[in-house]
């Protein structure tokens, strides 16, 4: 777990320190509109082929994740199933269980683990997940606070990394360990 272990280490040392000189407060974060807001107010708009580059750019390649999100019932609760080719990319999450995130943000988690599944569909990695010598991690970061969550299959969530469990979720007691120890994990460090 050498892989994932690193990646969560560097998560707490930025929290310890670029994060706290950042001062990240309600009132230093300017709202601004992020990629997934405009994906967002076009989901009604996904099969239309008209707009400016970059939201036809938006209606093509985020039509997945808009689908995905609209599985969701009206009150956004789940759970929303996941289904890929290989078994560590089938599972279930509940977006945002406590209701805290805005709309938008609840479509980029589901468009960050819907972007974990667009990965596993690259030919130089199907050996490997087939032979379960790499894992897949979705991570996802609140731009407005800075706070860093990873999607945990046990809790069918996504967890904020903390100084309190990042060595906990290293560890994922549900999937079935890897087998060659010595292959690091294949991380995904998105902002989604």
């Amino acid at each position: 777990m050498k892989g994932l272990e690193k990646i969560l280490r560097g998560i707490i040392k930025y929290q310890l320190t670029d994060k706290v000189r950042m001062k990240l407060s309600p009132q230093n974060i300017i709202e601004y509109p992020t990629a997934m807001s405009l994906l967002f107010s076009l989901k009604n708009q996904c099969h239309t082929h008209s707009g400016t580059p970059l939201q036809m750019w938006l209606k093509k390649y985020g039509v997945a994740s808009v689908r995905k999100f609209d599985q969701l019932d009206s009150k956004f609760v789940g759970p929303l199933t996941f289904q890929g080719r290989f078994s560590q990319l089938n599972f279930q999450v509940n977006i945002d269980p406590e209701n805290k995130f805005p709309i938008e943000d609840k479509l980029s988690q589901v468009n960050c683990l819907q972007q974990l599944q667009n990965i596993a569909t690259f030919p130089i990695l199907h050996e490997k997940l087939s032979k379960n010598q790499i894992r897949l991690h979705a991570i996802w970061i609140d731009v407005r606070t800075g706070n860093v969550s990873i999607f945990s299959r046990d809790e069918k969530q996504f967890v904020e990394i903390t100084e309190r469990n990042y060595l906990q979720l290293k560890y994922f007691p549900s999937q079935e360990p890897i087998v060659s120890p010595d292959i690091d994990h294949l991380n995904l460090l998105r902002r989604c």
